[in-house]
């Protein structure tokens, strides 16, 4: 038996259940019976304590009271200061890591739910000695050289970490065979999950789909660098159809840029326009956007696209890896607004050499954008974060940015490597700066922040298939 284990921010998705049930499907279609543990809450993201932390490992202090409390076989939280939703994720995990069957518990790991899967992992090593713990998922295929994933390794929290696509990986490891690092190759042939009438649930029938892996821009921000697989659309129209069949009324595609190219975007509306969900909604590239692809978006049911725009001063899009051009943004706008599909744009403050003219540039805009559409148009503001195998992370001199790093003697064990993490980062730009600039833009974004039709309970939900 194998346990799939992934904690979700439920401010970012509809739907009820993860990309391991993609992982669960390949694993049960070659014999091994696999449990997935879907867990939504709305998470805090840490950036908002501290904007300067450096994501890949800003919980060293938390981690080292952890880790010596599990060699004391100590409660791993022992002495551990949790807020409320810490409270309600760890009593969950904790109640259902003692039904868990099979030695196999794998992780999708993530910057916001890094720390539960750490303090999941100890709980683990001190309830099942013979465990075999895998992380993976999106934090652990960062960078080239992952010293997260060494530290864990070398500590013992976990036996493996696997990088990009889990399935090819998890297999050895459920036949025994494997590394500690290890990596994945996603396929064209998509496992998409064989859902049955227990997995639609009433308040929310909104399940993740995908047609296909990777983007071809290489923003200096982003530390994907997957390239582009196309998986069989006949195939993925018929997991559609199985799925609308049982009772499900929307779906969210989860391709990194659904319309990387027109012609495919194109056969996509073609199959839900067949299809003919309530709702969907995916994430788009805003250079193949137009009128007859909006069209056929709109009689499909589309509701919602996701569009990286980051800012609106041209000069910081140039050194960020994107084209920026005012009037094409708007010409999007106009577009999507016109066919009534929502564009949920997304914004990025504080980032490398952004100067305070080109921020309120940036402010103006977004100010005069939604002042026209009103909530036709949404902005997500988020703060600029370093992410390890990013070009900014890589390479920070270049983009005039500064690390302080961990103190290795706060455990001198694994010192080699805790001094090597970055503990914060500089942009130059002071943290108060910069959170006045990202509630500014907060403040001017939206008015409506449920976007997801069939979301009608923020309440924490949870899956076990």
């Amino acid at each position: 038996m194998i346990n799939l284990i992934s904690i979700c921010n439920n401010s970012f998705t509809g739907t009820v259940s993860s990309s391991i049930n993609y992982l669960k499907q390949f694993l049960e279609d070659r014999g091994h019976e696999t449990t997935c543990y879907d867990y939504f809450y709305t998470l805090p993201n840490p950036v908002f304590i501290r904007p300067d932390h450096v994501m890949e490992m800003n919980i060293i202090p938390e981690f080292v009271k952890m880790y010596k409390n599990w060699k004391k076989n100590l409660p791993i939280i022992h002495n551990i200061e949790l807020s409320q939703i810490d409270q309600i994720v760890l009593k969950d995990l904790f109640s259902d890591l003692k039904y868990m069957k099979g030695n196999i518990f794998g992780f999708q790991v993530s910057t916001v739910n890094l720390g539960y899967s750490i303090i999941a992992a100890m709980k683990i090593r001190q309830m099942y000695k013979d465990s075999i713990i895998v992380f993976g998922g999106y934090h652990m295929s960062l960078g080239l050289e992952n010293k997260v994933a060494k530290l864990l390794l070398k500590s013992g929290v976990i036996d493996c970490a696997v990088r990009d696509d889990g399935s090819e990986p998890m297999l050895k490891i459920a036949n025994n065979d494997y590394e500690e690092i290890m990596s994945g190759k996603f396929s064209v042939d998509i496992p998409h999950p064989k859902y049955t009438k227990n997995d639609v649930i009433e308040t929310n029938p909104v399940f993740p789909s995908v047609s296909s892996y990777g983007c071809p821009f290489k923003c200096f921000f982003c530390a994907s660098k997957r390239d582009n697989v196309f998986g069989d659309l006949g195939s993925f129209r018929d997991h559609l159809l199985h799925c609308k069949d049982l009772g499900f009324k929307g779906t969210e595609i989860n391709d990194d840029n659904l319309n990387i190219t027109l012609s495919r975007a194109m056969e996509i509306a073609d199959i839900m326009c067949d299809v003919n969900f309530d709702y969907w909604t995916g994430w788009a590239n805003q250079k193949n956007i137009n009128n007859e692809l909006m069209e056929k978006f709109h009689l499909s049911n589309c509701k919602v696209l996701m569009i990286g725009i980051e800012c609106f001063s041209a000069s910081v899009a140039e050194n960020m890896g994107k084209e920026r051009i005012i009037k094409d943004v708007m010409n999007t706008i106009d577009i999507m607004v016109k066919h009534e599909i929502l564009p949920c744009m997304t914004l990025i403050t504080s980032m490398p050499g952004e100067t305070e003219e080109e921020y309120e540039f940036t402010l103006k805009t977004t100010i005069e954008i939604r002042k026209k559409y009103g909530d036709k148009v949404i902005f997500v503001p988020s703060i600029f974060q370093m992410y390890p195998g990013s070009d900014t992370y890589n390479n920070p001199e270049k983009f005039g940015i500064s690390f302080e790093y961990w103190d290795g003697n706060i455990l001198p064990e694994f010192g080699e490597i805790i001094e090597t993490i970055p503990k914060t980062f500089s942009v130059g730009i002071s943290n108060e700066k910069i959170m006045e600039r990202w509630k500014q833009l907060n403040a001017e974004s939206y008015s409506k922040r449920i976007i997801i039709p069939y979301s009608k309970s923020k309440q924490k939900r949870k899956l076990i298939r």
